[in-house]
């Protein structure tokens, strides 16, 4: 028969020496960590882009580009594009997913009556024109994002690379005039 604490003991022995030859056997010399800092361009999608041309907007900005590129998208379902356009007019939803609009190209000017118009491109083969509520939305929304206040009256406005997020449940609980929860980035 062998002692009931003959076991214990062994195994704490044996665990004793593996952590003393790991110890002994580690070394102080650290390898530092390597930075990427380049896109493989075979993996993004729609085009690569440098990260010096790229513009971001957020909030009310935001808000208004992603609801009229929503709201035209061939890609959205008819209940994204309704919790969407909840989220950017403030009526209340229980939305709590995230969505994304994306277009490759977006081209607004006004025309002679001072209405704007936009043409959407979202692939190839899906384009759209922006008349009306969603031309004036998005017309407006990216002259008060700032990045066009030195174009002429008129534009044109050209965009490439347009990619938003929608946080419906960030929309939902921003507080009073405020617009939270959107956030566009294009080139």
């Amino acid at each position: 028969m062998y002692n009931k604490f003959l076991v214990p003991l062994i195994c704490l022995v044996l665990g004793a020496c593996i952590a003393y030859f790991v110890l002994s056997t580690r070394t102080e010399t650290h390898t530092p960590l390597v930075s990427v800092t380049s896109i493989d361009e075979d993996t993004w999608s729609p085009k690569p882009f440098s990260q010096s041309t790229k513009k971001y907007m957020t909030d009310s900005p935001a808000g208004g580009v992603a609801y009229a590129l929503s709201m035209l998208s061939p890609h959205l379902t008819d209940e994204a594009k309704v919790a969407i356009s909840q989220d950017y007019q403030g009526a209340p939803n229980d939305a709590t997913r995230k969505h994304i609009v994306a277009a490759e190209h977006v081209d607004c000017s006004l025309e002679g009556d001072a209405k704007p118009l936009c043409t959407i491109v979202y692939s190839e083969t899906e384009t759209r024109i922006a008349e009306g509520e969603y031309a004036t939305v998005l017309w407006d929304s990216l002259q008060e994002s700032g990045y066009f206040a030195d174009k002429q009256a008129g534009g044109p406005i050209v965009l490439e690379n347009i990619f938003c997020t929608i946080d419906s449940k960030l929309a939902q609980t921003s507080p009073g005039n405020y617009l939270y929860g959107f956030t566009c980035s294009f080139e």
